[in-house]
């Protein structure tokens, strides 16, 4: 994962979504799914940049719609698509 978002934790319920498209330096921006109060934890959806996560299965990310396994869009594509309506996925993930 490259910077900033080896920083970040995930959340099954994030504060933050990636914006689908890369950006001119080929990375992807984040931007605020909801408003963040100051001092509150920048989480985002692991699943939404990650064809397969390999770093951790289990989440203990505590939100009420936690998936309670992180294996990667590959693994749960519907649930992903559903979630952020087609949005907030990084691009190539998405790509037919």
């Amino acid at each position: 994962m490259d910077l900033p978002a080896q920083f970040l934790n995930h959340s099954c319920d994030p504060n933050i979504g990636v914006v689908k498209e890369l950006n001119e330096g080929g990375s992807y921006d984040f931007v605020a799914l909801r408003d963040i109060e100051e001092g509150e934890e920048v989480l985002f959806d692991y699943e939404t940049t990650e064809y397969e996560v390999g770093a951790f299965a289990d989440c203990k990310c505590g939100a009420d719609i936690c998936r309670r396994n992180i294996k990667g869009y590959k693994y749960n594509k519907d649930v992903i698509l559903e979630q952020y309506g087609g949005k907030n996925v990084a691009g190539y993930l998405t790509q037919e």
